[in-house]
């Protein structure tokens, strides 16, 4: 924790977010993200960059999982040490879409009120189920 700790300062400074998407996977999150990009939201976030570009944190990606949905204490400290968590994960992106990013769009839209939100969906829940057994 002395790394997360003593970096939670640098967090507080986030790159406003321009575009939250708020779909799930399997929904045309990389088709979105390559639009993105290509319309110049760039970087974007996607659960492809948690693991290309991001694995050296890792170790923050597990402290951010296990304070929303491991513990039970819901107190402002936890939420003022996930908020910070999330924000150095994200410094500097100005788009975000897919996995894990969605699961935090309540928190974004509230740092990003300007933001645009994206919901990606399938045309059916059997078309998502489909897609996500193909997967």
């Amino acid at each position: 924790h002395y790394f997360i700790q003593s970096n939670l300062s640098v967090a507080l400074s986030m790159t406003s977010l321009q575009i939250i998407g708020a779909g799930l996977g399997r929904t045309g999150t990389t088709s979105l993200r390559e639009a993105l990009l290509e319309l110049g939201y760039s970087p974007c976030h996607h659960m492809d960059e948690t693991f290309a570009t991001q694995e050296h944190l890792n170790h923050l990606w597990k402290e951010i999982y296990r304070s929303r949905f491991e513990e039970t204490c819901h107190d402002d400290s936890k939420n003022y040490y996930l908020d910070n968590l999330l924000k150095m994960v994200f410094r500097g992106y100005v788009a975000t879409v897919d996995c894990p990013g969605y699961m935090f769009y309540d928190k974004f839209m509230q740092w990003n009120p300007e933001a645009k939100v994206i919901l990606t969906v399938r045309d059916s829940p059997e078309q998502y189920v489909r897609s996500v057994q193909n997967t």
